[in-house]
């Protein structure tokens, strides 16, 4: 079996590994990533980053990579009650960060940041399976390609492996996991008639239905429903696009906006409820993106926290040549923003998507007094992990101040 050494092994090349690569690579480290795709395909993934992660995208100077690769800005995003806009923000305007968001279909997100990564000197192995994810001072990988086994050995590795990370097993992490409140299915489709400039939402919180498209370019879009976990809709199947109709006129969506598409991709339905490690980095491997923790898919955080962790451990490493050190910065700073991040999502959930008696009192207590002042509600999933949600901000936010 043979052997090979390298400052930083990445296992797994999307999102946060092929950004991660990227960074260290051009810092003049020797990076490998291991990539088990040899195609990126399709699959019901985030394709939609706000405005705090195309801030973070600037910073991490790829984000000329993104609009290459056909990223679509969306400015605006736009409230309906059935086909009437209820209210349209222009996220440049009103958001900290000053940005869009952005809209990117995924294998091509994919595909453009791992070739990105090869360009600033990162070695890329696809097809690559991973077997063993070895921990210690000088850990290992293990992993067949052209039906080889090849040992790779690093001062760190770090899974990026996605939800069902091999490096979560390896590395002794406890996963945390919240109860089950919402189920979320995705379907691409062709042939919208929406404008392409923004995020287009209905949402009908008394049956804690929601529904979003995130528009691509030419008439495409990702669209989502989110119903509870109460409900009886099958979103997979022969009959899987129907029920996913039917789900979407539960949000409020009239039919004539999905009435005329073409399905263009797979219906996926995933489980709302959080899930992640506390503190992801322990004896030289660090855990990134949905492999740390990932949030509820509804709220749209996934890409946005897969960069920031690129940026979180990148900027830890440059910062620090005892890379142990490093780890353990990067894993105290994972934790408190995704706390932030999984915190404020809580909170929205409890005002826009529980349902009884008690949900809709509190719902026409609070709604009216946040159109009165939108600073009550500090948008973190729009802005970012930037402020503290302390007792002061809590109570603005549910206004009992």
């Amino acid at each position: 079996m043979a052997s090979q050494t390298y400052d930083i092994i990445t296992v797994g090349g999307g999102i946060a590994g092929s950004i991660l690569a990227r960074a260290m690579a051009q810092h003049g480290a020797k990076v490998l990533i291991l990539e088990s795709a040899t195609t990126f395909r399709d699959r019901v993934r985030g394709e939609a980053m706000g405005p705090w992660s195309t801030k973070e995208a600037i910073d991490l100077g790829v984000y000329d990579t993104l609009m290459a690769a056909g990223a679509n800005l969306l400015q605006y995003w736009n409230e309906y009650h059935g086909s009437e806009v209820m209210d349209r923000v222009d996220l440049v305007a009103h958001s900290v960060p000053r940005k869009p968001m952005l809209a990117i279909y995924h294998p091509d997100l994919q595909e453009a940041l791992i070739n990105a990564a090869a360009d600033t000197g990162a070695e890329v192995r696809r097809g690559a399976r991973v077997s063993e994810i070895n921990p210690g001072a000088a850990p290992t990988v293990k992993a067949n390609l052209d039906g080889q086994s090849t040992e790779f050995q690093a001062r760190l590795v770090v899974s990026a492996d996605g939800r069902g990370s091999m490096g979560r097993a390896s590395g002794g992490f406890s996963t945390q996991v919240d109860p089950e409140l919402n189920m979320v299915a995705g379907v691409l489709l062709d042939g919208l008639s929406l404008q392409e400039d923004g995020v287009h939402h209905w949402m009908i919180p008394s049956a804690g239905h929601k529904s979003f498209v995130f528009c691509q370019k030419g008439g495409r879009g990702r669209a989502y429903v989110s119903c509870p976990t109460s409900t009886e809709y099958l979103f997979s199947g022969p009959s899987g696009f129907s029920q996913f109709l039917a789900g979407a006129r539960a949000a409020g969506v009239p039919d004539e906006i999905f009435g005329s598409t073409t399905v263009s991709g797979p219906l996926a339905t995933f489980s709302g409820a959080t899930n992640w490690v506390e503190h992801p980095y322990r004896n030289g491997l660090a855990l990134i993106g949905d492999a740390a923790g990932a949030t509820d898919p509804s709220w749209g955080q996934g890409l946005g926290l897969a960069i920031h962790d690129a940026k979180l451990l990148s900027e830890n490493l440059m910062a620090n040549e005892d890379w142990d050190t490093a780890g353990n910065a990067y894993a105290v700073a994972h934790d408190q923003d995704f706390d932030r991040i999984h915190t404020f999502e809580n909170w929205m959930a409890d005002v826009l998507c529980r349902t009884g008696a008690e949900a809709d009192a509190r719902r026409e207590r609070i709604l009216p007094m946040w159109h009165q002042d939108r600073s009550r509600n500090p948008l973190t999933i729009i802005n970012g992990p930037i402020k503290p949600l302390d007792e002061t901000v809590r109570r603005r936010f549910f206004c009992e101040d």
